[in-house]
């Protein structure tokens, strides 16, 4: 991934960790209490949670990625299970 540090970093909602709720485009249940965490993209990337255009335009051609998980069957569980695993790994 040519010009993608693992050590950049991406603002998130604290209790979603979307970059899309953050910025107002998709809010989650717990908007209006969370906060904010930045988490690198390397883990972002790792975790799958939303499309990478909501970091920038230019991961989204470097990583070649454009997906809609949201409407596969059983990812809402699973992406239940990488928030919590995240968050027990860096709390």
């Amino acid at each position: 991934m040519v010009g993608v540090s693992g050590d950049r970093k991406v603002t998130v909602c604290s209790m979603c960790l979307t970059a899309a709720c953050w910025q107002g485009w998709f809010y989650c249940t717990d908007h209006q209490t969370a906060g904010t965490v930045d988490i690198p993209l390397k883990d972002l990337c790792r975790m799958g949670l939303e499309n990478p255009c909501f970091w920038s335009i230019d991961t989204v051609e470097e990583l070649g990625v454009l997906q809609n998980k949201d409407h596969q069957p059983g990812w809402g569980e699973r992406k239940a299970e990488l928030i919590a695993k995240w968050k027990g790994s860096h709390s």
